[in-house]
Formats: C-alpha cells, structure tokens, sequence
C-alpha cells in the first residue's frame, strides 16, 4: 500500500507556542482551542493565574470541617464509629476524585487547574491516612485553590492553622514541658511531625545544612497548644495559651521572643521568605512543568518572579511561563560549537491524570461525572489525593514509563480507539487537537491504518501524546 501524498506540515513560532502553552502548561487542548490559544499564548498562561479557577462543580461537596466533626465524634464513640466512618470518608473520597477528574476536563482555566493539583501535592493532606478520607480534596477547596497564587506565608498560615491539617499532623494535643498546664502535673505531649514535615517537606528542605534537630525540636515546642476546638461546631482553629512552652525559642540562627501563638507565626514568615525555600520551590514547579531537569534559566525566572511579587506563588507561575527556556527543550549536546538546538517537542511524560484527562479533552467530552475517568487513571497506577509521599507523585519519566506501566499505557490506548464513532476524518482530528505537536511520523502511519479506530490508537500510543 502506498502512502497518500501530503505535503511535510510547517508551523509559525505561534502555532508552536499554541501548542506547547496547551499541552506542556494545560491539559491538552480540545478541538478548535489551539486557534483561540495562538492569538496570545503567553497572554493566555497569565491570565489564569491572575483569574479564578471556573470550580462550579465543587461548590456542592461537602466541607473540611464537616468532615473532621465526623471524624471527632467517631473517635470519641470508638472503634466500631471510627470504622464505619473511615469507610464512609473513602467513599465521599472517590466521589470527591471522580469530581475533580470531571472539572479537568471540563475547565476553560486547565493551566490553573494544573497549579491547583501541583500546589495541592506540595503543601495538602495526603489520604492514604485512612483517618482523612474525604478531608484532603476538601482541604484542597479550602486552602489551596483560594490562596495558591498569593504570598506563601498566606498560604502556609491558612494551611497549618486548618483544622484538619492539624489533625493529620496529630498536632491537636501537643503540649509543652514548660508550659502551665505542665507545671500543674499534666503530662506533656510534644510533637516535632509538623515542624519536620513543615522545613523538610514543605519549605527549606531536607538538603538546607543549616537547619538541624535543635532547630526543628524548637519549632515544634513553638507549635505547641496549637490545637482544634473539638467543641465548635464545626471545629476550627485554637491556640491554647497554657498547653504552650513558655521562653524565647531559636530558630535557624534567630532568636524568637516569647509571644505566644506570635512564635509559630513569625517562625513560618522565617520560613517562606528564606531564599533556600524559594529556590527549592522554584525548581520543583520548573521540573513539574517544563523538564525533568529543568533549565536553570526557567528556574531563576521563576525564583525572580516570586520575589519580585513580594513572595507570591503566582509570580512565580508567571516567572515560569515568560522565560524563553520554558517554551523550547534546549540539546546542548546537539552541536558543542554551535548555538544550542531549541526544540518545542513534548518533555515531560504524562501521569496517567494528564493521559486520560488530555484524551477526554481531545474528544471533547463534557462529563457530569468523573467515574469511568478514575477508573482509568487508577487502572494506570494513580491515585488522586494519594501519592506515595508527602511531597506528591515522582515528577520524573522513569517513574510513569517502566516496562509494566508501559503496557498498561499502551492497553489504555488501544481501547480509547473505540472512541472514534462520530470522528469521520481521524487525521484532520488529531491535527486540530495536537498542532505543532502532530509529528509527521505518526501522521503517516494514521493515513494507513486500515480504519479510524486504528488510527486514533495510533495517536493515542504515540510519543507526542504520551508526553506533554
């Protein structure tokens, strides 16, 4: 069989800039997008994250601190509650999942919604604690999406003073051993976990040199009588001035004044403005976004843009996206006398997440519900609102792309070839979908698949769409 005669595709830098801001920054683009998104890419990005998330469908479900009353009271009665309120917590959990997936796939914001899942995996609760069930998407309503483009001390106050962030940091009880309440006979019960998780994890790091187990141990006694109103309803944040270790406190080189809840406080401002934090953070977006080894100029744009905004997570987005680098893979190794080679070709791999909601996209569903689409994320190793550790999923290649992920990616293609009903021209599809990401390549071999099923799979399975 011959192949038929089309001409090579060529491409203007907007044609190319279209598709790298819609699949590389979104979710895939959906047919007929790419022509608005060509007008302004960059323009497009920014306003975004100077916008708000289009979240209707997440108005409805049920709050945080609903959630952690229930949770409250099934300890209190015992195990027989505290199971059936885990197994009711899992279940709002894959509602609140197939939600989630549904409003992907949906939005007209996808840029914003990809910052709201990485800032989510950074800094929220993760629910593979059985205790938290449906409490990590609701924190994620609660916290991240309203504070995920504004100062990072904004955010990380929010979040650790939410009740069920103190909860699944079992930080509800702790209590100083130079505190009133220890002075009259009370036990202490500090608790160093959210001062570890909240330096190791979520700002400095654990390679900062500078921060050690004095400092850390300090910090936790500066979060002692930080606590829960197990009596409000619903409960919510309160300091509880006895259970807290009295005395100035240093803390990285600094010495903190005794001022009550004022000491955990001033210790996180410490902690997000410190440049060790920004830098780290920086490079994390950079590598979740642009490259598994990001290009150190995507990284200082993006470090410079938090500064200059005065430490807001959104100047730091926007730093990302108008750096040159960001747009274009650079092969240094591709001519050591000459200029680098600057490629727009796809990077990262996709988690399954991005796999399945860009291909929901590209068909141009609008679902009410997101079932079936857990169904094939979780098929494919992930699971939303639980990654294997506290600072989200692996954001490298080698961790979606082992010989058994591999097979089950390329199972899930072949499948989502049922999907061609209604598509009379797969090729001119998947030229409005892909853009300058549609290589030639797979062209050819979609132009002789022998029907549109095939051929669609053959998109699917290839490398441009596996990747973003």
């Amino acid at each position: 069989m011959s192949i038929p005669a089309n001409p090579p595709l060529k491409w203007s830098d907007a044609d190319i800039r279209a598709a790298v801001a819609a699949h590389r920054f979104g979710y895939g683009a959906r047919p007929g997008e790419l022509v608005n998104i060509k007008r302004d890419a960059q323009g497009w990005l920014i306003e975004q994250i100077r916008g708000r998330a289009d979240d209707p469908e997440l108005k409805a479900l049920p709050g945080a601190r609903d959630g952690a009353a229930a949770l409250i009271r099934a300890e209190r009665q015992g195990p027989q509650a505290f199971a059936a309120a885990e197994r009711d917590g899992f279940a709002r959990l894959q509602q609140e999942r197939a939600a989630h997936l549904a409003l992907m796939v949906n939005t007209t914001t996808p840029f914003r919604e990809r910052l709201v899942r990485f800032w989510t995996e950074q800094f929220g609760i993760n629910a593979r604690d059985p205790r938290m069930g449906s409490l990590a998407a609701a924190f994620e309503r609660e916290v991240i999406r309203p504070n995920m483009t504004g100062p990072l001390y904004t955010l990380m106050m929010q979040a650790i003073r939410h009740p069920a962030f103190l909860l699944h940091l079992r930080n509800e009880n702790s209590m100083g051993p130079r505190s009133p309440a220890a002075w009259r006979g009370q036990p202490p019960r500090p608790n160093r976990l959210i001062a570890d998780r909240l330096v190791n994890a979520y700002t400095l790091g654990r390679a900062e040199r500078r921060v050690d187990g004095l400092d850390i141990a300090s910090l936790a006694e500066m979060f002692t009588g930080w606590t829960v109103d197990l009596d409000a309803d619903p409960p919510r944040f309160r300091f509880q001035a006895d259970w807290h270790t009295r005395g100035p406190k240093r803390f990285f080189g600094q010495v903190i004044p005794d001022g009550g809840v004022l000491q955990g406080e001033a210790a996180v401002e410490i902690l997000t403005r410190h440049r060790s934090t920004a830098r780290r953070l920086a490079y994390k977006l950079a590598r979740h976004f642009v490259a598994d080894d990001p290009p150190q100029t995507v990284v200082d744009a993006a470090y410079n843009g938090f500064a200059a905004s005065g430490f807001t997570l959104g100047g730091m987005a926007e730093g990302m996206v108008t750096a040159a680098d960001s747009w274009f893979s650079i092969d240094w190794a591709a001519n050591l006398f000459e200029k680098a080679a600057r490629d727009p070709s796809p990077m990262k791999v996709k988690s399954p997440t991005d796999l399945v909601v860009s291909a929901a996209r590209a068909l141009d569903e609008r679902p009410t519900d997101g079932t079936q689409l857990l169904a094939m994320v979780e098929a494919m190793g992930e699971r939303p609102f639980a990654p294997p550790t506290e600072e989200g999923w692996p954001d490298v290649a080698g961790y979606w792309i082992d010989p058994r992920r591999m097979s089950e990616r390329l199972e899930w293609a072949e499948t989502m070839g049922a999907h061609a009903e209604g598509i009379a021209d797969p090729v001119a599809w998947a030229l409005d979908v892909m853009g300058a990401r549609f290589a030639e390549e797979t062209r050819r071999r979609m132009l002789v698949a022998p029907n549109p099923q095939e051929a669609m799979s053959i998109l699917f399975a290839s490398p441009e769409f596996q990747r973003r």
